[in-house]
């Protein structure tokens, strides 16, 4: 067990539920509690390492640090036939979905 571990309990997750919006039955809010537990703890677990000689990375690439990522190059996009070709409802300009809102 990691000490100074940070700890959650069924009210702190109830209360970002709410503060978000969102509605937990009782079985969501228990199993939202245990999963919330258990990132807390690999977070103090990781945080129990020493760092000090290991740079910050925004990716995982090698070398010196900068991202490893192709060039951004202009390049021509699909046609509207070929790129509606398996939609299930297309229209003229694009994919058909559900009306969402009235």
């Amino acid at each position: 067990m990691v000490r100074n571990m940070p700890t959650i309990d069924r009210e702190t997750v109830l209360h970002v539920a709410e503060l978000s919006r969102l509605e937990l039955s009782p079985d969501a809010l228990e199993a939202m509690t245990a999963h919330m537990k258990n990132m807390l703890e690999l977070v103090a677990k990781l945080d129990a390492h020493d760092r000090k000689d290991i740079s910050p990375r925004v990716h995982g690439g090698e070398g010196t640090g900068e991202a490893v990522l192709r060039r951004d190059e202009p390049r021509p996009s699909l046609a509207v036939e070929e790129a509606l070709g398996n939609a299930p409802d297309k229209g003229t300009l694009g994919f058909r979905v559900p009306a969402i809102l009235d």
